[in-house]
């Protein structure tokens, strides 16, 4: 017996599926991210050869090579299976998984500590590196993305990270220089009459089904606008007494009224330091959800009898 890759890309899988339910601020949203990243790194090293996911005692070496049982055979640690992955796929060298090894440390720190080390992680700053692991690493080990994280994750990923790959930030960075160049060029009374065009909402969802969001302009610091199209939403949860959800929306456009500062697709808001996901909370009827008929707890016959009751006297105005 060895390690089965499969088991680790089941184990991968499941623990993406609870990812996904969970709105994006929940602490254990992270937690199941770090082990689904693991398993899969794990699997990939096992496809390849089951070698590369043993450490270099004897026993664990005898046990990759299927020549003796797992009672003492160990795992090679993240930072090293990392390495390895990237030299057994010669497609994921040149990536950088570091915000996956800080994910990672933070959750085994929280393991064997008295600290909430998960809940201090900022999953903007992780879940590209997560999507350009899960779409690259599919790629290369001939894995289905959709099988793995669902058909609306996997497209989320895949934009994510052709996004990231295209690094449009040489060229955002001269816009946005530019466009704050001009504004502060202006007098100060131009600029004070161009900042009345701050937008006033924080969020807006038009009829169209596109969403809209206030956020602060890189080139001169006004509120303008960024809008996105909604790509999937997480499961029903309860929160404060509600039935809420979480809806994800793809930024797609940045356009700011008072600099005129534009970006347009993901790779340039990215490159231009903008999330890869904007998140918001919707409350949902539990009557609709949940198919309730309210009549099916309305006792007409009582109504009836109490209404006549009040028409005959029964009820006095007091």
């Amino acid at each position: 017996m060895t390690w089965d890759a499969s088991k680790y890309f089941a184990k991968a899988k499941r623990y993406w599926s609870k990812a996904s339910g969970l709105p994006r601020d929940d602490d254990q949203f992270l937690l199941y991210v770090s082990f689904f990243c693991e398993f899969f790194i794990r699997g990939a090293l096992v496809l390849k050869s089951p070698i590369l996911n043993a450490d270099l005692s004897e026993d664990s070496l005898l046990y990759a090579a299927g020549a003796d049982s797992s009672d003492n055979a160990k795992t090679v640690g993240l930072r090293v299976a990392i390495t390895r992955l990237k030299a057994a796929y010669p497609d994921l060298k040149a990536l950088n998984f570091d915000p996956i090894q800080v994910l990672v440390d933070a959750r085994n720190r929280e393991l064997h500590g008295e600290n909430d080390e998960i809940s201090a992680q900022d999953a903007n700053q992780i879940l590209p590196a997560v999507y350009l692991l899960a779409v690259k690493g599919t790629q290369s080990t001939q894995l289905d993305l959709v099988d793995l994280m669902g058909e609306e994750d996997a497209n989320t990923a895949s934009m994510a990270a052709n996004a990231f790959l295209k690094d449009r930030s040489q060229r955002v960075r001269s816009d946005v220089r530019n466009a704050k160049d001009r504004f502060y060029e202006r007098s100060p009374q131009e600029q004070a009459e161009l900042r009345k065009k701050e937008v006033g909402f924080g969020y807006a969802v038009q009829t169209n089904g596109a969403h809209l969001k206030a956020h602060k302009c890189p080139a001169c610091g006004s509120q303008a606008v960024l809008g996105g199209k909604p790509v999937g939403v997480s499961r029903e949860f309860l929160r404060d007494g509600s039935l809420m959800y979480e809806t994800r929306v793809l930024p797609t456009a940045f356009i700011c009224n008072v600099c005129d500062l534009k970006l347009n697709g993901l790779a340039e808001l990215m490159a231009a330091g903008f999330p890869h996901e904007i998140t918001t909370l919707d409350e949902r009827d539990p009557v609709e959800f949940f198919n309730v008929d309210p009549m099916d707890y309305v006792d007409t016959d009582e109504i009836i009898r109490e209404y006549g009751e009040e028409m005959n006297g029964g009820y006095q105005d007091e």
